[in-house]
């Protein structure tokens, strides 16, 4: 997050009446799911960020990584994905009146456009709009350009499979291939992210 957020000065403001940019903490921390294969997102809850929000790593799979997805599995579930998404939503947007647009307003959570907004900050936001890939001279910042690729593959996959699997009847083993074929090194992850799909249709 260090590496991150100094490239995002010039996309959100960081003080001020408008800022978006959240001064709350985030922790990282194992995530005790079973089917879990993804890192997900916890919000603190408190407006006060006494409690700190957390990043969550699945730990029932091979490892936390690889390493080479940090960079963009970071700008999703921190900033400038969901934890920029939820904390200035609750610090800066959300009504502070207790009325009935208040009541309305208050659950926040679409997976449809929280998932969006978190792939349109992994790409094009720090893809495109930093320079946090360009230095491909750096074999660190190769490796970590191609994790942000092969996760755009990821999600544009998990897409055509969660509407193929729950509308069209697809068979788990013909999702199978479909991630043999495009989705390199993630046999382990494809059984537990089809259950998934099975369970929670549209996340």
């Amino acid at each position: 997050m260090n590496l991150i957020r100094p490239k995002l000065s010039k996309l959100f403001y960081s003080n001020g009446p408008k800022q978006t940019l959240p001064d709350c903490g985030i922790a990282v921390v194992p995530w005790y799911h079973s089917e879990a294969v993804f890192h997900s997102y916890s919000d603190s809850k408190t407006a006060s960020c006494k409690v700190p929000s957390l990043q969550m790593l699945p730990f029932f799979v091979d490892n936390f990584g690889p390493k080479y997805t940090e960079w963009t599995t970071t700008a999703h579930e921190q900033s400038p994905g969901h934890h920029l998404e939820v904390r200035s939503y609750i610090a800066t947007f959300r009504s502070k009146c207790n009325d009935v647009i208040s009541w309305l307003s208050r659950p926040n959570y679409f997976p449809g456009f929280t998932e969006g907004w978190a792939t349109y900050a992994e790409n094009p936001v720090m893809a495109n709009d930093t320079d946090i890939y360009n230095n491909t001279s750096n074999k660190n910042v190769l490796l970590q350009k191609y994790g942000m690729l092969k996760y755009q593959i990821l999600a544009a996959l998990r897409t055509l499979l969660d509407i193929n699997i729950n509308y069209y009847n697809m068979s788990g083993m013909k999702a199978v291939l479909l991630y043999n074929k495009y989705a390199w090194g993630s046999r382990a992850m494809a059984p537990k992210d089809i259950t998934r799909f099975q369970s929670s249709p549209g996340l």
